[in-house]
């Protein structure tokens, strides 16, 4: 009776920019260039669960992607890839970036974690 190893049977997270990578090399071969000009610049990834969300922080490229005709084609390529991930297109305004990166650096100073107070929208 053959043993198998353990590790064979046990699925290893994916890696986000790995996958990405093959999505774009994916784009690319297929010659999907409005979409592959878009997602060429975009790096902030992030695999969660089942979904594979993609942060877009410009406004127009968010907008292009999210055209029913550009999500479809961009979610095929994934399922042509083997990946069934929920792809999830999520829009982060530059100015909430900004915040959270200012918040960091000076968490990072301090050496510790900096909460920011939202405004309440009342």
């Amino acid at each position: 009776m053959p043993f198998k190893n353990i590790d064979e049977t046990i699925k290893k997270p994916e890696n986000c920019r790995r996958v990405w990578g093959k999505v774009l090399l994916e784009l690319r071969k297929e010659n999907i260039i409005n979409i592959h000009s878009i997602c060429v610049e975009i790096s902030d990834l992030v695999i969660k669960d089942n979904d594979f969300i993609i942060n877009l922080h410009n406004k127009i490229n968010f907008e292009v992607l999210k055209k029913p005709q550009n999500y479809d084609e961009l979610v095929d390529t994934f399922r042509k890839l083997g990946y069934n991930y929920n792809v999830i297109l999520n829009f982060v305004p530059k100015e909430s970036l900004q915040r959270e990166n200012k918040a960091e650096k000076i968490g990072k100073i301090l050496g510790c974690v900096v909460l920011e107070k939202k405004k309440n929208n009342f």
